[in-house]
């Protein structure tokens, strides 16, 4: 194969982009043309910023209005997705895409009208957790919760130890403590 036909004929390259999107490069003579993804893989990744979405719609609402909340999701998920394509430019691993950015973009506003939606209610879903959570953080729970672990800690270990005592061991088997590879074993 002569080298002006390898120069000038194309390579193709398989990345792994964010949310598994599979990412072909072709490149001829030096002009890198980006092929579309898949429709699953840009779907994916437009799902991965939902919550993204969601979360600063719920943190953005309260001090601004819903058009400024809107546009602070939408260039709050172009910013962050910006950012890990930026960071996978430099990782041997990884490629980045534009149009990972675009579906990373489009996350964000479909969080925030999400938020919109059903904000109140998944509102007060958190809060019964959470308050959930705070009275499992009551001394006495506590301190039933660490005994119980102590007591299945104490039940596991002492058999082990017994099982695990020197005097039990096996001469025919060596056993090597604290040896570096590579050097003589003391005898």
């Amino acid at each position: 194969m002569n080298s002006t036909h390898a120069k000038n004929s194309p390579r193709v390259q398989h990345g792994i982009m964010g949310a598994g999107v599979r990412q072909v490069r072709l490149r001829t003579s030096g002009a890198s043309v980006e092929k579309l993804p898949d429709g699953k893989d840009f779907v994916a990744n437009i799902l991965l910023f939902v919550p993204f979405g969601f979360a600063v719609a719920w943190i953005s609402e309260r001090r601004f209005r819903w058009l400024a909340a809107l546009l602070i999701a939408c260039l709050g998920s172009f910013v962050f997705s910006f950012g890990i394509e930026f960071t996978q430019a430099y990782m041997p691993t990884r490629t980045s895409s534009w149009y990972d950015v675009a579906a990373n973009t489009m996350g964000g506003p479909i969080g925030w009208f999400a938020f919109r939606v059903l904000g109140t209610r998944v509102e007060k879903i958190l809060l019964a957790l959470l308050i959930g959570f705070y009275k499992a953080l009551h001394p006495s729970v506590l301190a039933l919760f660490f005994i119980a672990y102590w007591a299945a800690g104490t039940f596991i270990s002492v058999p082990l130890n017994r099982m695990s005592i020197l005097r039990n061991w096996d001469d025919s088997v060596p056993l090597f403590v604290g040896n570096i590879p590579g050097q003589s074993v003391p005898r």
